[in-house]
């Protein structure tokens, strides 16, 4: 049975005020329990960013569920690599930097995984690769959550969408671990220019130079992040995208254990505003890859991410990230940036673990 998707068009300003018609048409209200904690799952962006979901449009939201009897507060877990959003004290300095504050929003910011990852609590998982994940204990001890995605590509995912979102966003550092195992990105002697950017962008440090001057990665110390490939001008580090599969597979089995924590209390709702072709957390300037698409609402990730990727490719694209080929309407913008990738790749693994389905009716909200 296909799901419901709800489409709201608009850009942010517009959004931050006819977001309560998307909430009500789709009935998110229904998810909210009656004094309950409500985790509203952000990506709070790296220092000075202004791609992420607008504050006035978690306002409007925010309210929905402070109406609906919820008690929200906004959260994500700290990054694995070393950087502003590692610890709990200056990632949440981040987001108030970003303009996620109480006076802004109408709720506070709470890092669901503590100071540095330590809280953080074990539940089971459903999938095929391991019995249990650890999550961040903010967003398992709330009752419900309200997704809130920006959504972008990204060069492992594809698409940077709900299942990316709650998957990474929910795992404490040693699930982070875990996901990001199965990258390893390699160093092609032959395309390296020797410009040490890798070096400067990586993390841990787990970039070294050989005496010829050109660069080589200490797998023992890298942590699969991928900020090495993302900068590499020479394009000399390629992805193995049969790694990507792994941890795209291992990132819906966290989804799962999050839905399953909590059914019938999740609701979702992703931005199609300044998508870029790169993840918000690398920061800097991005430009849109398609003109602004509005917003989606459902109670079916899957769906949601499908209806995502269906609206993005209907759009012309207008970014130079995209192969020509890829700007017409109807073309798959995801391949037109990362052209190896497989973005199908999550969807059909939810929908094999039932979190949802890529079936869907999509409903307009005038």
């Amino acid at each position: 049975m296909a799901s419901k998707v709800w489409h709201l068009p608009g850009t942010p300003e517009k959004l931050a005020k006819t977001l309560p018609k998307l909430w009500k048409a789709a009935g998110l209200a229904s998810a909210i329990p009656d004094g309950g904690f409500v985790a509203v799952k952000m990506h709070f962006g790296q220092p000075g960013s202004t791609r992420t979901v607008r504050p006035s449009c978690v306002k409007a939201l925010v309210k929905c569920v402070r109406d609906a009897g919820g008690r929200p507060f906004l959260t994500d877990t700290n990054v694995l690599y070393r950087g502003v959003r590692h610890f709990g004290d200056s990632h949440l300095a981040c987001a108030h930097e970003n303009g996620y504050t109480f006076e802004a929003t109408g709720a506070p910011v709470v890092i669901a995984d503590g100071l540095d990852g330590e809280n953080v609590v074990e539940i089971p998982v459903g999938g095929k690769r391991r019995a249990t994940v650890r999550l961040g204990s903010a967003i398992v001890r709330a009752e419900a959550m309200l997704v809130l995605t920006h959504v972008t590509g990204h060069l492992v995912f594809g698409l940077g969408g709900t299942l990316k979102n709650v998957g990474m966003g929910s795992a404490g550092p040693g699930t982070k671990q875990w996901l990001h195992a199965v990258v390893r990105p390699k160093v092609n002697a032959a395309k390296c220019t020797g410009c040490k950017r890798c070096e400067r962008e990586c993390p841990v440090g787990a970039v070294r130079f050989t005496k010829e001057g050109k660069a080589r990665i200490t797998l023992a110390t890298c942590i699969g992040c991928g900020e090495c490939v993302a900068h590499c001008p020479a394009g000399a580090i390629p992805i193995d995208w049969g790694e990507g599969v792994g941890l795209q597979e291992r990132t819906v089995e966290v989804v799962a254990a999050v839905a399953k924590s909590k059914p019938g209390r999740m609701a979702y709702v992703s931005f199609l505003t300044h998508v870029s072709a790169d993840c918000d957390c690398m920061g800097g300037k991005s430009a849109p890859i398609v003109p602004d698409q509005g917003a989606l609402a459902s109670f079916d990730p899957v769906a949601l991410d499908q209806a995502t990727i269906d609206l993005i490719n209907a759009a012309k694209g207008k970014s130079d990230r995209l192969a020509a080929r890829a700007k017409k309407p109807g073309a798959d913008k995801i391949r037109g940036v990362y052209p190896d990738c497989d973005w199908t790749v999550s969807l059909a693994a939810a929908e094999k673990l039932g979190i949802g389905t890529r079936e869907y009716e999509l409903v307009e909200v005038g």
